[in-house]
């Protein structure tokens, strides 16, 4: 497992950390994002990098920018 905060760096980080999981094997991914507009775009860039990598997204979920708890 690796757990990561990912910098705001969309079109410049998500690709290189795309190689990077296919480089290691990576064959399945799980994540959560703020959803704001940041968030909402950023998933959606982070999705189209892992998918064209043969990476398959198993969770994709948005919180609230005022979540306290994610438990």
């Amino acid at each position: 497992y690796v757990f990561g905060v990912l910098n705001y760096s969309n079109y410049n980080q998500l690709p290189v950390l795309a190689d990077l999981f296919e480089e290691w094997g990576v064959e399945t991914v799980a994540y959560i994002y703020i959803a704001d507009l940041h968030g909402i775009e950023y998933s959606h860039v982070a999705e189209g990098e892992f998918l064209k990598k043969g990476i398959t997204v198993l969770y994709s979920e948005g919180v609230l920018p005022t979540a306290m708890d994610l438990t």
